[in-house]
């Protein structure tokens, strides 16, 4: 009995056409000048949002700033200016406990 392996390797070329467009989208972290761009606007797809004035929005984003690991990020459509999507990135530190050295009778 004669057992028989084929491999086959697929390569995906990126075409020049895609290398000279400029990206659709931009992600940044939020900034008070994304109060203007439809950040509101996008929160209240998901939830009531209620009246927020600019300077309270400055006041969350300054109390956001403050916690370390907690990243609040827009995505932007450059050709419209405005915000179309949102997340928060939370990094987590894994501190790794110390071994406690077992004594010696």
């Amino acid at each position: 009995t004669t057992t028989t392996t084929t491999t086959t390797t697929t390569t995906t070329a990126v075409p020049s056409v895609m290398m000279k467009t400029k990206p659709i989208f931009s992600c940044h972290r939020i900034t008070s000048d994304d109060f203007d761009k439809g950040f509101l606007e996008l929160l209240a797809q998901l939830t009531v949002v209620g009246v927020i004035s600019s300077k309270l929005f400055q006041d969350q984003l300054k109390a956001i700033d403050s916690h370390t690991g907690q990243y609040s990020l827009v995505v932007r459509h450059p050709q419209i200016g405005r915000i179309v999507a949102t997340g928060t990135l939370l990094v987590l530190k894994h501190r790794r406990r110390r071994r406690r050295r077992r004594r010696r009778r």
